[in-house]
């Protein structure tokens, strides 16, 4: 190998070092800063603490409308293309215990589902009831 080679190569690894030691230094520095901010930002263990944060509401209770319970799914057909124009969650549901056809809105925050009821008997439904939704697995 030439001198002149040689030389171009201990320059390229001088350089090398110093930018592996550059880097190292940064990735000391951003290191330390971290470690300084996550300290400083501590309460001191003689500080009285703070308050808690107020508690979360409890959730709603979540109720579903109970339009018409239909002899036949023909019926209760009918009766949620009449609703979804208003109520798009309108959907039949057939009761396997008494094998109607039930039409439900919903499900709705208690009281947003009062409102919605009453709506719903001043469009003619008579047997509107409210009734507890629970959440599928």
């Amino acid at each position: 190998m030439t001198r002149e080679g040689s030389e171009s190569r201990r320059a390229r690894d001088r350089w090398a070092l110093a930018l592996f030691a550059g880097g190292a230094v940064v990735l000391f520095a951003f290191f330390a800063a971290g470690a300084y901010i996550g300290r400083s930002s501590r309460a001191p263990a003689d500080e009285e603490p703070r308050e808690a944060a107020p508690a979360r509401p409890a959730p709603q209770r979540m109720v579903r409308v109970e339009a018409e319970a239909a002899e036949s799914r023909e019926r209760a057909d009918e009766v949620v293309a009449a609703l979804r124009r208003k109520y798009t969650s309108a959907a039949v549901e057939q009761d396997r215990a008494d094998g109607r056809f039930h039409v439900y809105v919903g499900p709705y925050p208690e009281r947003d589902a009062e409102a919605v009821a009453a709506e719903i008997r001043d469009l003619g439904y008579d047997q509107v009831r409210l009734l507890p939704f629970a959440r599928q697995p």
